[in-house]
């Protein structure tokens, strides 16, 4: 496992000390910043030119103490943020508070001592593994520090949410068995709230099945690290437990309602197993996590239908809620992981260009309050909407380290004055290929080709960037145009050879590097085997004739099964790997494939 640095920054002491508590004599003494406090104090102090570690040095804390209590300083500054009850936010923040928090240095110093002898890591929202979904979704309401204990990769591992009441049956719990052994076989790791009932379930029936897991804790990780249920698989790197929460705290009824949200902002979709309603004298956890996520159309809402009749809390979600325009997707026992996979997919589809490339991946963040010279030399700060929180810190940094927003213009520059100088008069006959090279990208590419032309004189390739920037290139023999691209994975397109018109079987195959959402999709074993067996149909057919593009009758006549999920169930499946880039489509009105040259 690569475990989490141990040792903390300035900047993550800091942070620390302005937003935890350090142990249970503390809760009546000391008022920590709220997440909106500290989401709004971050974002002010970035604006002047400040780091939270600046907070540490006396001189500097009068200095910024002074100008918080200016009125006109906060202006520019609320402009920029989208909080409730900001002015009560920033009157309750004062200098006594400040320097009352900040003083707390030998509290903090025992508690990491003590945190860290079971293992417990921080994670300030400038780390590498800080799940990026939650700062983009949740921007100045991201929690200001995660703390966790198992593997970190486990956070942009594919999830399936899971949450259910703590009172359930043994029909609920069968139901959860059999639903998680579905998402598992698909490629997806479960994701709950670690607490009695379906959370635990889910996670340890992930677990069992040779999975892994998120556990989010309400309550006190410290105790939940030594739990025999979770003890042996934090040890074999299969579980992670993380938490927004004072790690020694004590469960309340707010904080388990607080945690949901989480559950579902590391999923890619969340199952509701079993929910009763929410009313005058006593709210249902569950179903106020599920509203807030229709609410927010974070991800898909599934409602099982496993009993008849149904739970009152799932069928009421199923009928919808009044005011929401958000809707709940019916699953049952009878739907296939297929079909599981088809609803999660098709809501990412929809959703593509608001998706961030952490999805399965360790997503590259700078540490925006907090860099050496070393990293100064050595990275880029990437102004990207994940880390959108922090992103004013850059302007710390001398201006050698801040992106080129140039880079991408010169690139489609020197590949306009290529084609100028390789111009040509014959005419042209031009064929469309559409694909999008990765889940995220959603980058199309459109190329037609002079017929008479050497093809070695014709070969272009074009590095995206991550900064969403629109490229078009004009060539006279060769047009390619990449609209707008939305990715945080750096990806390069190269067109090795062009394709002729005229001549199907002279298609020539894309050149692509897999992104790693594309080895996300390829990891889940359903689809990792189905496409393998594409792979292999289409190098037989092009030995067979030389043509290396095919008919979707050829792939239906090998997989007749797909006649009994549907008619469209195929057209689907294919759609779905040219969309995500696996898949070249010939034109839009025949349906007709090839592959890319990469291989499984």
């Amino acid at each position: 496992m690569d475990k989490v640095n141990t040792s903390i920054s300035e900047n993550t002491k800091a942070v620390l000390l302005l937003t935890t508590f350090f142990n249970s004599n503390e809760l009546r003494q000391f008022k920590p910043l709220t997440i909106n406090g500290y989401g709004y104090f971050a974002r002010w102090l970035a604006a002047y030119k400040y780091q939270p570690a600046d907070l540490l040095d006396q001189a500097k804390l009068f200095e910024i103490g002074n100008l918080w209590g200016q009125l006109e300083s906060h202006q520019p500054v609320k402009q920029k943020v989208s909080l409730q009850r900001l002015d009560a936010t920033i009157s309750d923040i004062t200098l006594p508070r400040l320097q009352s928090l900040i003083g707390r240095g030998a509290s903090l110093s025992m508690a990491l001592d003590k945190w860290n002898a079971v293992g417990i890591w921080i994670l300030d929202r400038s780390n590498e593994y800080y799940p990026a979904k939650i700062k983009e979704r949740l921007k100045e309401q991201a929690p200001a520090i995660l703390f966790g204990v198992g593997d970190p990769k486990l956070l942009a591992q594919p999830s399936i949410g899971f949450v259910g009441s703590r009172d359930c049956h043994q029909d609920d719990l069968n139901a959860t068995s059999h639903y998680v052994k579905n998402i598992n076989d698909s490629g997806y790791q479960v994701v709950s709230g670690a607490a009695n009932g379906i959370d635990s379930h889910a996670m340890l029936s992930s677990l069992e099945n040779g999975n892994t897991a998120i556990g989010i804790v309400a309550d006190s990780l410290f105790k939940s690290s030594a739990s025999s249920q979770w003890r042996n698989h934090l040890k074999h790197n299969n579980l992670v437990l993380i938490s927004p929460f004072y790690p020694e705290s004590r469960f309340t009824p707010a904080n388990a309602m607080l945690r949901n949200k989480y559950i579902y902002l590391l999923s890619q979709a969340t199952i509701v197993i079993c929910s009763t309603q929410s009313n005058e004298n006593q709210k249902s956890g569950t179903w106020e996590g599920a509203k807030e996520n229709l609410k927010n159309a974070w991800v898909p809402l599934l409602v099982s239908n496993h009993k008849c009749p149904n739970h009152l809390g799932n069928q009421a979600l199923l009928d919808g809620i009044p005011k929401l325009e958000g809707k709940a997707k019916p699953i049952s026992l009878d739907d296939s992981a297929w079909s599981l996979v088809e609803l999660i997919s098709g809501h990412d589809l929809e959703h593509s260009t608001a998706k961030v490339a952490q999805a399965a991946s360790k997503v590259q963040q700078d540490n925006l309050f907090d860099i050496s010279a070393e990293q100064k030399a050595a990275h880029v700060v990437k102004r990207n909407y994940a880390n959108k929180d922090e992103f004013d810190f850059a302007n710390r940094l001398p201006s050698a380290a801040l992106p080129n927003t140039n880079d991408s213009a010169s690139v489609a520059n020197k590949a306009n004055e290529g084609a100028v100088n390789s111009q040509s008069e014959q005419p042209h006959t031009k064929t469309t290929v559409t694909s999008t090279f990765s889940h995220t990208t959603q980058s199309n590419a459109i190329v037609s080709r002079d017929n008479g032309k050497n093809r070695d004189e014709a070969s272009w390739q074009a590095a995206v960037t991550s900064e969403g920037t629109v490229q078009q290139v004009e060539v006279t023999e060769t047009k390619i145009e990449i609209n707008e691209v939305k990715s945080n994975v750096e990806c390069t397109l190269q067109f090795n050879e062009l394709i002729d018109a005229n001549n199907p079987a002279d298609i020539q195959q894309t050149s692509v590097t897999w992104s790693p959402e594309q080895q996300n999709i390829l990891a889940m074993p359903l689809v990792k085997s189905f496409y393998q067996q594409l792979d292999t149909i289409f190098k037989q057919h092009r030995e067979k004739t030389g043509q290396k593009c095919i008919d979707i009758s050829l792939i239906e006549q090998h997989f007749p099964e797909f006649q009994f999920m549907g008619k469209t169930a195929l057209d689907k499946w294919l759609k779905y790997f040219v969309d995500n880039g696996l898949l070249l489509k010939l034109n839009e009105r025949k349906k007709q494939y090839t592959l890319p040259k990469t291989q499984v």
